[in-house]
């Protein structure tokens, strides 16, 4: 359906991805209701999923489509745990980190308000 070139990390990303996440192909061709062997073909880039698919495989791992066929997701990873102190500025916490964080703050701001009291 997409050419080649379009879809050049397809294959590797899918396999990557699934692995990253500890699952088997049976278990991603149930959750996609694909046939028998259809996982496999799509990680060796021998077939490629239609667009509805692209976009509920990028869903499912919570990834853009961009992400998924363009990007070397395996490369950009080991450049990442290679490179501890690159920082992209964003960093992504749910509700309950983000909640420690704001108490913590809080109790630092009050703990500097007594010290500089203290020294006054």
């Amino acid at each position: 359906m997409f050419s080649k070139n379009l879809v050049c990390h397809l294959g590797k990303n899918l396999r990557f991805l699934r692995l990253r996440q500890s699952l088997r192909q049976e278990e991603l061709q149930i959750q996609f209701n694909l046939s028998r062997g259809a996982w496999s073909d799509y990680e060796k880039a021998s077939s490629t999923p239609n667009l509805s698919g692209l976009l509920d495989i990028a869903a499912f791992f919570k990834i853009s489509l961009d992400e998924l066929i363009l990007r070397d997701l395996e490369r950009e990873a080991r450049k990442k745990r290679h490179s501890p102190f690159q920082f992209d500025g964003t960093v992504e916490v749910d509700k309950w980190e983000f909640e420690y964080i704001r108490r913590e703050l809080e109790r630092l701001l009050v703990e500097i308000d007594t010290l500089k009291k203290k020294m006054a």
